[in-house]
């Protein structure tokens, strides 16, 4: 495409003007995102009784629904053939839940050590699964440590009423400084200050039935008949016999001890049982009086993988409801963190004080009638999808990884001017043409590596987890993704240069990012390679972090093609501005929408972004004091949305009303210390992505040579044949370069995943410079183009001190 011929001025708008233009653009950012922050009403709970039932809980840990089935499981199938059904992920603060730990999650409603954890799987195997880039040999390592750490349920001494875990203590201590927040004992503190008995059945229960000092109301030990103990007796909620909340151990698939996966045939026999155990417990109660909850609580080894939840209500026993799949208000998908449960089984215990419980998850039921086969089948594919992106996480980091280290070192060699000198003289042909032809090559691999990172999200389209081998499957998904994204490069008039190609790409890509967030509940985001992992359980809805930067990459690219297009057509730059702040307006509340699952640190970098692109439209000079003015209007007009959506009920708050309500606690500094360390852990334990970063720099600053436009340090470029300055040479792509910069330079700051955020940008950014590299004609070369007019270069003294928004 040709570059546009947009009229410039002598110098950068007013100081004051521009100010006021920007407060008027954040203003209209701030009028679609705060509207949605209202206070609303939570969902209404799925066959909400009024808590009138007594509730048992039965927890047993390693069960998932795809071991249940009319053979294996005779007494779970027909439990679940009249029960809401989800899955449920157990993850706790490392990576593989135990037993111990997956109890005392259910009786804290956070998650928990079960002993006091070595600093390498807290901190670093943490942040690596949360990255799926956990190297084989420190996985196998971590596990070790980690079957070390899961200690016995210890049983406490004697039964009945008032019995304590020895050494309860202990707990308590690794617990302290769990950044999580955890309430060890909230189960038991809200059920004795509402004067609630609660009975607690074999070892596991004991364990969510104790308070921070290890005692219990009522203990028995596992096989007791639910109802047996004589406070249950004297209870005798609604006339069943039982204590409104009754907590049942049904066991463990695999070793107490939590060690290696049992063998295939161990681990059927002991889930049958599991399976035994449930059997007799469900036969001494009444369903349609009583509300039961059947689900494992913790791993059955390493990895992790999501296991089972199954609820059966008086409403669905007795022919008054139809019994669903249940999606919780805390991922928003058919899944529900096992922190969750606390808050579920005392909001439906009768007698509990709502003033004194959590707040619970709000849940609802879909797919409401369908057979129970079907149910499981749909949920078993969910749980597929998520272990296959689990465990390939690694794989599929690795190997874009080392195909950006592979184009890096083709870009430095085939850019480089002596070889290309050499080259020309060895083929016959003038250095120009061979400059030319090199930068098409790179022009089309850069083309199609661009869209790698969104087919990986495009893929979700697909049901590739329902092949016979899911890893085939989801990589022959991540190609389909790739090559359908790719081929909307062609399917236009755009088709006919590679700045063409890309502006449609990047159109498309920003599109259904923002389309996916705001009306289809981030269902290209979950259980993707680069998005969320049910498993991993660190987010479930919004933009993540690596989807927020191919967000920025592709959004900033877009707008300054557009722009560009819209210049070319007037010199007036009232519609220019008109067209930057109200896609881009769009685009900053789509992320930073609380109803759609706000992302803070993304929302802030594409802020920041956008500011800086409307800025250089006006052509005003930055500085650093002014960047520096950019991110702190635009961290605080972000807290402004946080603090609104605070006002929100709690359970209908997203991460940004949470997050304000932890500023107010005092808990945001332990939630800043724990991302923090994250963010420095990733460069440790994901090298491989850390080292994108600077390479990026490298390819664009020297082989692509955009130094060149700065006279001090125009020298360092010399020998290489980039012409990235010329295919930036307009203004308004120039500009949305700049923007894309400042996005992900901000994400590397402020989010979470750190280096993680321009690493994966530069996947995406680098390539797509790479092709709109070869739109230069063969021509334009650094000995024939002029490297910058003097005025510029009087302006554009540094990168990072001055950026002049009368570019080229």
């Amino acid at each position: 495409m040709p570059a546009s011929s947009t009229p410039t001025r002598a110098r950068g708008a007013a100081p004051a003007s521009i100010l006021t233009r920007l407060l008027v653009c954040l203003g209209v950012i701030a009028a679609l995102v705060l509207p949605t922050t209202a206070p609303a009403a939570a969902d209404q709970p799925a066959d909400a009784s009024g808590a009138e039932h007594p509730v048992v809980f039965i927890g047993a840990s390693g069960l998932s629904l795809s071991d249940i089935s009319p053979e294996s499981t005779p007494h779970l199938w027909k439990f679940a053939e009249r029960a809401d059904m989800a899955n449920v992920t157990v993850r706790s603060v490392v990576s593989v839940t135990c037993p111990a730990a997956g109890w005392l999650a259910v009786g804290s409603g956070a998650r928990m050590h079960a002993v006091n954890i070595s600093p390498h799987v807290t901190g670093e195997q943490a942040a690596a699964e949360a990255d799926g880039t956990l190297s084989e040999e420190d996985e196998e390592r971590a596990a070790e440590e980690r079957r070390s750490a899961c200690p016995d349920l210890r049983t406490p001494e004697g039964t009945g009423a008032d019995v304590t875990v020895e050494n309860f203590d202990r707990i308590v201590a690794a617990n302290a400084q769990n950044s999580y927040s955890s309430g060890i004992g909230q189960l038991a503190d809200t059920a004795r200050e509402s004067r609630v008995c609660v009975e607690a059945i074999g070892p596991g229960a004991a364990w969510a039935a104790a308070d921070e000092t290890g005692r219990i109301d009522t203990w028995e030990p596992a096989g007791t008949k639910p109802g047996s103990s004589a406070r249950a007796q004297q209870a005798d909620t609604a006339g069943t016999g039982l204590c409104p909340l009754t907590l049942i151990d049904a066991g463990t698939i695999g070793s107490e001890r939590w060690t290696a996966d049992a063998p295939a045939g161990e681990h059927d026999e002991q889930l049958a049982a599991i399976d035994e155990h449930i059997g007799e417990y469900l036969a001494g109660l009444d369903l349609k009086t009583t509300t039961v909850h059947i689900a494992g609580v913790g791993d059955l080894g390493n990895p992790s993988r999501l296991r089972a939840l199954l609820r059966s209500t008086p409403q669905v026993a007795t022919g008054d409801a139809s019994p669903g799949i249940l999606e919780s208000s805390s991922t928003r998908k058919p899944v529900l963190q096992l922190t969750d449960l606390t808050g579920l089984l005392l909001a439906a215990a009768p007698g509990i004080d709502s003033e004194l419980a959590p707040n619970p998850a709000q849940l609802t039921r879909i797919d409401a009638g369908e057979p129970a086969a079907e149910r499981i089948d749909a949920l078993v594919g969910d749980a597929t999808a998520a272990a296959t992106v689990h465990r390939s996480a690694q794989t599929f980091s690795i190997v874009v990884t080392t195909a950006f280290y592979v184009l890096t070192v083709a870009v430095g060699l085939l850019l480089l001017v002596p070889l290309q000198r050499w080259w020309a003289r060895r083929a016959g042909i003038a250095q120009p043409v061979l400059a030319g032809r090199i930068r098409t090559g790179l022009g089309w691999a850069g083309l199609i590596l661009g869209t790698v990172p969104m087919g990986s999200f495009i893929a979700a389209l697909l049901p590739w987890e329902r092949m016979p081998d899911p890893v085939l499957g989801l990589g022959l998904a991540i190609a389909a993704g790739s090559a359908l994204l790719l081929a909307t490069g062609f399917a236009g008039p755009w088709r006919r240069t590679f700045a063409g190609r890309v502006a449609a790409i990047c159109t498309v890509t920003a599109v259904l990012l923002g389309v996916d967030v705001a009306l289809f509940g981030s269902q290209l985001q979950y259980n993707s390679l680069m998005g969320y992992n049910a498993i991993v359980a660190g987010r479930f809805y919004g933009l993540g972090n690596q989807g927020a930067s191919l967000f920025i990459v592709a959004l900033f690219l877009a707008l300054a093609f557009g722009a560009r297009a819209l210049a070319a057509r007037t010199d007036r730059r009232g519609p220019l501005i008109l067209f930057l702040a109200g896609l881009g307006a769009v685009a900053v509340g789509t992320l930073g929408n609380p109803v759609w699952g706000a992302k803070f640190g993304g929302t802030v970098a594409t802020l920041s972004g956008l500011m800086v692109l409307i800025a250089l439209s006006l052509r005003a000079r930055l500085s650093l004091l002014r960047l520096a003015g950019i991110g702190a209007v635009s961290l605080g007009a972000i807290l402004g949305v946080a603090a609104l959506d605070y006002l929100r009920a709690p359970a209908a708050r997203s991460h940004f009303g949470n997050f304000f309500a932890q500023l107010l606690s005092g808990e945001a500094f332990e939630v800043i210390s724990r991302k923090l360390s994250a963010n420095l852990n990733i460069i440790v334990v994901n090298p491989g992505m850390a080292i994108i970063v600077p390479l990026a720099a490298v390819v664009i600053l020297i082989f692509l040579a955009y130094l060149r436009r700065f006279a001090a340090t125009a020298p360092l470029t010399r020998r290489f044949d980039g012409v990235l300055p010329e295919a930036l040479e307009d203004r308004c792509v120039h500009a949305g370069f700049l923007a894309v910069c400042t996005g992900l330079l901000v994400g590397l700051v402020i989010t979470d995943s750190g280096v993680a955020v321009p690493g994966t940008g530069a996947m995406m950014f680098v390539p797509f410079l790479l092709a709109l590299s070869a739109n230069v004609p063969a021509g334009r070369t650094p000995s024939t183009a002029a490297t910058m007019s003097e005025a510029d270069s009087g302006r554009q003294e540094s990168v990072g001190a001055s950026v002049a928004g009368e570019g080229r």
